[in-house]
């Protein structure tokens, strides 16, 4: 794992160093926020920052998650579970570095004036993120971190298997929903919150209804 974070400051590199590439071209006015007008599909820019935050607030976000992806293991309890999903956590961080460093390189060129359809461009990356969340959590082990930890499921690691498998299969459904607003406009944003609701409430159903079969079994 440790050697594993000399990759993820590789693509963090890579982030500041094209910062620091385009910044001499880069506007005074960062825009940092877009308007969407779905069933249009305009943008209009009405959030700005200064050019330094926006050429550099995202790698310097990295880099805290880098802090983050090496300490998680190090507090946690149950840290020796990690060992047995480590090529799991280690390509979910890659695969979040890269979207990081994806939504880095969407802003700096639209900001370079170069026209970009941030809903066409994020939400399958969005979309990608959320599958590679569903096979983290349901390849996860037993641990205060990573996966859905409901009380149940970190009571037992039966529960918590049976759980996560679940859940990581809602992550995954997630996903397709997300590939679906493309063609829902307004209505996309929406659909996925309700979404995540009905997913949220039925995962604690499932976990707490399968720790009580467990135990009265």
């Amino acid at each position: 794992m440790k050697k594993f974070v000399f990759v993820l400051l590789a693509v963090v590199l890579l982030s500041f160093l094209t910062s620091l590439y385009l910044y001499p071209v880069l506007p005074d006015k960062f825009v940092s926020h877009w308007s969407t007008d779905f069933s249009t599909g305009t943008f209009h820019a009405n959030g700005f920052t200064s050019k330094f935050l926006g050429a550099f607030l995202l790698p310097l976000i990295s880099l805290i998650f880098i802090v983050l992806y090496f300490l998680l293991p190090v507090f946690d309890p149950l840290k020796s579970n990690y060992k047995k999903f480590e090529s799991y956590y280690n390509g979910f961080f890659l695969v979040l570095f890269l979207f990081f460093y994806y939504i880095h390189l969407l802003s700096l060129l639209a900001n370079l004036g170069y026209s970009i359809n941030f809903v066409y461009c994020l939400i399958p990356a969005i979309a990608i993120l959320f599958y590679c969340c569903g096979i983290l959590v349901e390849n996860s082990k037993r641990n205060y971190f990573v996966g859905v930890r409901t009380p149940w499921a970190l009571h037992s690691d039966v529960v918590w298997d049976k759980t996560n498998k679940r859940g990581g299969f809602l992550f995954k459904i997630l996903s397709l929903i997300c590939l679906i607003g493309l063609f829902l406009g307004n209505y996309a944003f929406i659909l996925l919150l309700i979404a995540c609701f009905l997913f949220l409430a039925y995962i604690l159903y499932y976990s707490y209804s399968e720790f009580k079969k467990l135990k009265n079994n």
